[in-house]
């Protein structure tokens, strides 16, 4: 027997005890689950897409440090919590708060009610528009302060 496998447990030496085991290979291929990175279809000449994102902050500065603040030599909150996209947060915009009138500024009425309830709650609208991206392929998904609440088409 390997020196690793008498000093750990046998759930984690990749043999099972019972039905609640976890096999070390398990948890490889949870932690390194391969990410499909898709290019969005081309939009229509005069449309954009933009991606929503709701969270919840104590205040607008908060929301704004998560989304903007960075140091010498490392990214921003945002982008290090998106591992799958490459993003440039000069086509980031927060809206804490009074995000409503913001979305009504582009979306129909019905649009707006619908994303107002997929806010559910939460106080700060982070909208991130395609050219963020840089034209490469990516995978967007929630991070630890923002809901991704999808993409959308609009008018440019």
């Amino acid at each position: 027997m390997s020196f690793v496998k008498r000093l750990l447990p046998a759930r984690f030496a990749g043999q099972t005890a019972g039905p609640a085991a976890v096999s070390v290979q398990d948890v490889l291929a949870r932690q390194y689950r391969r990410v499909e990175l898709n290019l969005p279809p081309r939009t229509a000449p005069g449309k954009l897409r933009i991606h929503l994102f709701a969270g919840e902050f104590e205040t607008s500065a908060a929301a704004w440090h998560y989304c903007f603040y960075h140091t010498r030599g490392e990214n921003e909150a945002l982008a290090r919590e998106l591992p799958n996209a490459y993003v440039d947060t000069s086509h980031v915009e927060v809206r804490f708060d009074n995000y409503s009138r913001r979305l009504a500024e582009f979306l129909l009425p019905g649009d707006v009610a619908r994303v107002e309830n997929q806010m559910a709650g939460a106080n700060t609208l982070v909208i991130i528009a395609e050219p963020a991206f840089g034209g490469l392929a990516y995978a967007l998904n929630d991070t630890s302060c923002l809901r991704y609440l999808g993409p959308m088409v609009v008018t440019d």
